[in-house]
C-alpha cells in the first residue's frame, strides 16, 4: 500500500512539474460566468454559454445568451475568445502557478482573467502532416513572451493517469501541442518527433540548440519554450 501511494505521489509530481510551464488544456466550460468573445468584424460578445458543439475537438457552433437574448455563431467568426472553466474541470487541473499569471504581461492579453480560470482561445491556421486547417486554438503559455505560441492540442493523446470517475485525475502528460512562429501555421509537435523537430523549432537560437543537442526529453517541452523565448530578438507575432 505504502508503495503504492509513494508511486502516485511521484506521478502528481512529475504531471506538476511539466505542467508548471504551460496552463492546462480545458475541454469543459461554465454556464455560469461570463464568456468573453471578439468576433472578427471587430464585435464584442459577453455572456453566458448556452450550448456549445464540437467535433473530433473542434468547435462547430457556438451559443450564448447575451442579456436575454441567444446568439448562435460559428467558431469562423471569431477572432478570440475567453471562456470560463467548468469548476470541475479547474479544480482537477489547475496548477498553482495560475495564481499567479495576472502577474505576466504578453501579447495585450487579459491576464487577470486567465488567472481566475478562464481559456484564452484564438483563431488561426494550423498545420498536422499536410493537412491545412483555421481553427480556434487555446493558448496555453500566455506567460512566456510572444516569440512562439504553444496551444493545446485538444485531441492529444496522454500518459497514463491515476484516477478518474468524477474525481480528479493526475497525471496524464500531453503527448502533443501545436507550436506557432510569427505568421506560418502552428505546427503540431509531438512526443515522439521532439528530437527531430526542436531544431526546426528553435533555429534562431543556436545557444539552445546546443545546450539540448546532449540532453533534450519531451518532459522538458515547456522549460525549454520558456528559454526560447528569452533568447535573442523577438519575431513578430499574429494578434
Amino acid at each position: 500500500m505504502k508503495t503504492c501511494i509513494l508511486f502516485i505521489t511521484f506521478l502528481v509530481i512529475s504531471a506538476s512539474s511539466f505542467a508548471q510551464g504551460f496552463l492546462p488544456g480545458f475541454d469543459r466550460f461554465s454556464g455560469k460566468k461570463t464568456a468573453y468573445i471578439t468576433l472578427k468584424d471587430g464585435k464584442k460578445i459577453e455572456g453566458k454559454i448556452k450550448k456549445i458543439k464540437r467535433k473530433k475537438g473542434s468547435f462547430k457552433t457556438i451559443k450564448i445568451n447575451e442579456e436575454g437574448e441567444k446568439i448562435k455563431f460559428s467558431p469562423d467568426d471569431v477572432a478570440n475568445m475567453y471562456l470560463p472553466a467548468d469548476g470541475l474541470d479547474r479544480f482537477s487541473k489547475k496548477m498553482d502557478f495560475l495564481d499567479n499569471a495576472a502577474t505576466y504581461s504578453n501579447m495585450g492579453l487579459n491576464m487577470k482573467t486567465i488567472s481566475e480560470g478562464y481559456a484564452y482561445f484564438e483563431s488561426t491556421e494550423t498545420l498536422s502532416g499536410k493537412k491545412k486547417r483555421h481553427l480556434m486554438m487555446q493558448l496555453v503559455n500566455p506567460h512566456m513572451g510572444d516569440k512562439m505560441k504553444i496551444y493545446f492540442d485538444p485531441v492529444a493523446k496522454s500518459t497514463i493517469k491515476v484516477g478518474g470517475g468524477i474525481g480528479p485525475s493526475y497525471g496524464g502528460v500531453d503527448k502533443s501541442y501545436y507550436y506557432k512562429l510569427g505568421d506560418a501555421p502552428a505546427i503540431k509537435i509531438q512526443k515522439k518527433n521532439y528530437k527531430k523537430e526542436y531544431k526546426n523549432m528553435y533555429a534562431d537560437c543556436p545557444e539552445l540548440i546546443a545546450k539540448l543537442s546532449t540532453k533534450i526529453g519531451w518532459m522538458g517541452l515547456a522549460k525549454d519554450v520558456d528559454e526560447y523565448c528569452k533568447c535573442g530578438g523577438k519575431i513578430s507575432v499574429q494578434n
